[in-house]
């Protein structure tokens, strides 16, 4: 099922070496959903009892959190609940024609084990 709505689009075109094509896949499909979660998503906008909403995924710069206690997060956030069928139901029920799911954060924390980083699921 997932494998029949989820299109990688760049990869996929540009895997057939077209940008163009691309392009083009994505503007016709037009509405998306990206899915950019990650240790961030923890903290709920927060910072040591401060509301630091609007930071999100850059909280731990803006906040300037020190990388131990941010890395420290990583034994907190566990997924357990995700549902990835249900999400990419909702989403095309919402009207979605692609799912982007961000893998790999800016931040280290990768969502698939990985030899690169201890930050992973």
């Amino acid at each position: 099922y997932m494998g029949h709505f989820l299109s990688v689009y760049f990869f996929s075109c540009m895997h057939s070496g077209s940008v163009d094509t691309a392009l083009a896949h994505w503007r016709t499909a037009r509405f998306g959903l990206f899915l950019h979660w990650g240790l961030y998503s923890t903290l709920g906008g927060q910072w040591q009892g401060q509301d630091l909403l609007g930071h999100a995924e850059w909280i731990m710069d803006n906040a300037k959190i020190p990388s131990e206690q941010y890395q420290a997060l990583a034994a907190g956030f566990n997924p357990s609940h995700f549902n990835a069928l249900q999400w990419v139901q909702l989403a095309k029920q919402a009207g979605a024609k692609y799912v982007v799911f961000t893998a790999k954060h800016h931040d280290g924390f990768a969502m698939f084990k990985s030899a690169a980083s201890p930050c992973t699921l």
